[in-house]
């Protein structure tokens, strides 16, 4: 158990300067892009010509269906996603991303990947093995729970 506890310390440490360093400036970006972060996770839930019940998408990412619709009000409003209703169920309301929404979300994770691979760039080649490798086991472990808990 200590190794696990001085491991959680390590990251509560440290959460401050890793989130002003990835989460902020990822933040900012979009807040430059006249969104908030809540637009910007709708958008990138549609990203890969996903389209989707605005339900669907609002249970997905736990926003109510009130703020979901608000969140696309904004969205559709500077033609960023296009609402796309059912003919057999006007009730049901699909979501997708627009050409420009798609360009937008590139142009905000470009920046992002830019200042990510600047950080990553700085390591050595065995470090950055090592990054992957521990990022790649620590997802694997995250599945394999997940799928447990299911």
């Amino acid at each position: 158990m200590y190794c696990v506890k001085k491991f959680l310390d390590r990251i509560r440490e440290h959460k401050e300067i890793m989130h002003r360093h990835f989460t902020s400036r990822l933040d900012d970006d979009v807040v430059k892009f006249g969104l908030s972060p809540s637009h910007f996770a709708v958008m990138n839930y549609l990203l890969n010509g996903k389209t989707t019940l605005m339900s669907e998408a609002a249970r997905e990412l736990k926003i109510t269906l009130p703020t979901m619709t608000n969140i696309i009000d904004h969205l559709e409003e500077k033609k960023l996603i296009a609402r796309i209703r059912q003919e057999d169920d006007r009730r049901a309301i699909k979501i997708s991303l627009t050409k420009k929404g798609k360009e937008l979300l590139d142009d905000i994770c470009g920046d992002w990947e830019n200042q990510f691979g600047k950080f990553v760039n700085s390591l050595k080649a065995g470090d950055k093995k090592k990054l992957m490798n521990s990022i790649n086991t620590l997802i694997d472990i995250v599945k394999s729970h997940h799928c447990k808990c299911k």
